[in-house]
């Protein structure tokens, strides 16, 4: 995944994540966590198998619990024989120190969160498996100021490392994924997961269990990132992108026959080759052609014969420079 950087990532993390620090020393934050299958008894042992001193808050989904305990040394838990080690085990301590563990009140601040990420583990446990969703990429070119003309796929995929119309895309989708009102109406379990989970998260802040100065988190969610393909009618293809608590990046573009779209960087070997295959697959493979002659000065003639299974589009460098070509794929 391709991460942003510099001014883009900072308004993303700002706009939309509302992010504090994702991973901290123990007693700066508390960690936030799922025991998945855990009764409250092996719950407690995660949190003193957590490391370091302090509060963390552990989570069951499937049982709907939520505990905050505080791990804290405690010389009477000393282990000075075997004998001893099984009672003072079932007492909260662990084995052979000095660490105990107790059972906080939870703080106020992570109750609704909580149940937002119940409510999606119950309603919609396919998002939460495979955590992803189609969206139009019209929603995306609706985010850019006039004159710019709508997004290529096929633009974005090649400049997907550096390029200027990668970066415009992902700022763009950013703006899409941030707007809490359109999210809401497009897609509610991404807008509840962002809204609803990520965002209240990282703004919650609780007691240490000792004082009564605030905290923050340092959570380490369940469902920690969704894949949105922008799905592209005009151009008939789509570019995905992974979307995180705290990051986002484009992972591919692909078109609609599935095959990947090439950066500039993949054209620019020896031998790039694309097999195109399904319907459309010499449209595709010709769009693919024409798009490389316009935008990186490579020959290629558009190919019109009838193929019975499928095309092979392959780039390779000759005596009168780099050119493109289609064959009927063995």
């Amino acid at each position: 995944m391709i991460r942003i950087v510099g001014q883009t990532l900072r308004a993303f993390v700002g706009i939309l994540l509302l992010s504090g620090p994702a991973s901290v020393l123990a007693q700066d934050s508390a960690p936030f966590f799922e025991c998945a299958d855990c009764d409250e008894a092996r719950m407690r042992q995660a949190a003193l198998d957590e490391p370091g001193l302090g509060v963390r808050v552990v989570y069951n989904l499937d049982a709907g619990i939520m505990l905050k305990f505080r791990v804290f040394e405690d010389p009477d838990c000393a282990v000075e024989s075997e004998t001893d080690a099984a009672s003072i085990l079932q007492a909260g301590c662990s084995a052979p120190g000095l660490r105990q563990v107790e059972v906080l009140a939870l703080d106020a601040s992570l109750s609704l969160p909580f149940a937002a990420m119940l409510g999606m583990h119950v309603n919609v446990p396919p998002f939460v498996e495979v955590g992803k969703v189609s969206m139009p990429m019209s929603l995306v070119n609706e985010r850019l100021e006039a004159p710019q003309a709508p997004f290529d796929p096929y633009r974005i995929a090649f400049d997907r490392y550096s390029g200027d119309s990668y970066r415009k895309f992902e700022a763009a989708a950013a703006g899409v994924i941030s707007n809490e009102k359109l999210m809401r109406q497009v897609n509610p379990p991404i807008a509840s997961l962002i809204f609803d989970v990520w965002a209240p998260v990282r703004l919650a802040r609780i007691t240490d269990g000792s004082t009564t100065e605030a905290i923050p988190l340092a959570p380490r969610f369940a469902i920690n990132d969704f894949i949105v393909d922008f799905v592209s009618e005009e151009q008939h293809a789509l570019v995905s992108m992974r979307f995180t608590s705290a990051d986002m990046g484009i992972l591919q573009a692909r078109d609609e026959t599935g095959v990947l779209l090439p950066a500039r960087e993949d054209v620019e070997v020896d031998r790039f080759e694309r097999r195109f295959s399904g319907p459309g697959a010499l449209d595709s493979a010709n769009r693919l052609g024409s798009f490389l002659q316009r935008n990186a000065a490579i020959q290629f003639v558009e190919f019109d014969a009838e193929c019975e299974t499928a095309y092979l589009f392959t780039c390779t460098n000759g005596q009168d420079g780099r050119a493109c070509r289609i064959d009927c794929s063995p």
